[in-house]
């Protein structure tokens, strides 16, 4: 996101190579295996305007689209070329908000236009084949961050719409190899209840490649595990958490944490999310038996993050 490399291009340049180094060298770093870069505005870019690839209220034909701020010198294309001289990833793609003339009112209904999901649809195609020009392929597109909840007011039958009419169809004939998410939901339960409306249609389903989610209910692990069991042959990615007292991380703990004396947190989160299911224990085995393969990594600015190498 804009404000990592803002904040990485405050170094020197022998220390931003240090950085990066110690990122995404599988050898001597952490050895990322998957990154996520939002579509456009989010509330981890530079000081205002917000902004999206094209904020021209009208442009149908999207003759104003544009993804050139996320190759400037803080952008996040240019972010990742410079993490991938390190190292290799997968990317997923979430997006916060469409153009706003998109919505039905900015600031009272942020549910997107039915008129313009043709449209929608044209612009997630624009931005991934964009980015395919200037050699970064996106492995995963996800409609919407947190709809319905928390960013754009869409519901999900709506999304289901707009997946298996348009977005799904879309990226079918423009060949391009991007695999779709539907969306990420803000919690575990949020999700259960939910995605049900989008997976029972084996026309938008057909569409799905992974169902990810986010943990900031920090429980409802079961309600997963009751997914997974219901659609067996879909992966499930628990793919976003942070530190945050208002993401419902405990309140006992003292934030910010530099050091390692919370790991009783994050190491209970990534023991329940996998024990709710068999592969879990399989993971888990895989990672006990094989210890070089369990990495404690801390990133500047963050508290230490847990990765399991397979």
């Amino acid at each position: 996101m804009e404000a990592g490399l803002m904040t990485l291009n405050t170094l020197p340049a022998d220390k931003q190579k240090d950085v990066l180094r110690a990122l995404f060298d599988p050898k001597v770093g952490a050895g990322y295996t998957a990154m996520k870069t939002p579509l456009a505005g989010t509330d981890f870019q530079s000081a205002g305007p917000w902004f999206t690839y094209d904020d021209t209220p009208g442009d149908i034909e999207l003759k104003d689209f544009s993804v050139e701020r996320d190759f400037g010198p803080n952008g996040v294309g240019t972010y990742i070329l410079r993490a991938r001289k390190y190292g290799s990833f997968a990317l997923q793609a979430p997006m916060d908000y469409p153009p706003d003339w998109m919505l039905f009112d900015v600031k009272k209904h942020q549910d997107i236009q039915p008129q313009y999901y043709p449209v929608l649809a044209k612009y997630f195609i624009r931005y991934l084949e964009e980015y395919k020009k200037r050699g970064i392929v996106v492995d995963y597109l996800s409609l919407f961050n947190e709809p319905e909840e928390v960013y754009t007011k869409i519901k999900y039958p709506e999304i289901k719409m707009l997946l298996r009419d348009h977005v799904g169809p879309a990226l079918k004939q423009s060949g391009l190899t991007t695999k779709l998410m539907m969306s990420e939901a803000p919690e575990r339960k949020v999700a259960y209840e939910r995605y049900p409306v989008v997976l029972d249609d084996p026309a938008a389903r057909k569409f799905v490649s992974v169902v990810a989610y986010h943990g900031y209910d920090f429980k409802n692990f079961d309600k997963i595990a009751k997914l997974e069991k219901r659609y067996p042959d879909l992966p499930f990615w628990m793919d976003e958490l942070c530190y945050a007292y208002e993401a419902g991380y405990p309140k006992n703990k003292k934030l910010p944490i530099y050091e390692f004396d919370d790991g009783d947190v994050w190491g209970n989160i990534i023991f329940m999310g996998h024990c709710f299911y068999r592969k879990g224990f399989m993971r888990i085995s895989f990672a006990v038996r094989d210890l070089p393969s369990l990495k404690i990594v801390r990133q500047p600015g963050f508290g230490p993050v847990i990765y399991l190498r397979f």
